[in-house]
């Protein structure tokens, strides 16, 4: 059983747009990219993650705000990297004690607490499929889709 959870310090704000999206995934590629378990998957498959925020951003836009232009190919993409490097459990318990370590450095509220969510719930159904559980690849998103309801974000002109 998990302790009690620590508290943000005072002023952290709630991830509120894609710009808060980008920065928290700038911040967590970082720990990735320097990671003793995951850089080397990286490394591996010749990921030129700068270049693929974008498509992340949208791809969690889409989690976090209910809208997202994300139109790739979640379970395939990670299928390719999983047949030239295979990913254990242990990469994506890394990869999820990174990734909420990024999100609490920086935002705390609804949010943030829905991103760790989502993120553990991605992490679960990918390594299940790459293992061979019986799901198909809309399933995996299925099980990514949120489960909270939508913050609305404030319109821009």
């Amino acid at each position: 059983m998990a302790g009690p959870r620590p508290v943000p310090p005072a002023g952290r704000r709630d991830l509120g747009d894609r710009g808060d999206v980008l920065a928290l995934l700038d911040d967590f590629y970082r720990a990735v990219l320097t990671d003793d378990v995951l850089a080397p998957v990286f490394e591996g498959v010749g990921a030129d993650v700068p270049a693929h925020l974008p498509v992340i951003a949208d791809f969690w836009a889409g989690q976090l705000f209910g809208h997202g232009a994300y139109r790739g190919g979640l379970l395939r993409a990670h299928q390719r990297v999983h047949g030239e490097r295979p990913l254990t459990q242990g990469h994506f318990t890394r990869w999820l004690l990174l990734w909420n370590r990024a999100v609490d450095a920086r935002w705390s509220g609804p949010v943030a607490e829905r991103a760790k969510a989502q993120a553990a719930r991605i992490a679960t159904a990918m390594h299940g499929r790459l293992e061979g559980q019986r799901s198909t690849p809309q399933e995996v998103l299925d099980a990514s889709a949120p489960r909270l309801p939508v913050v609305p974000q404030p319109h821009s002109h």
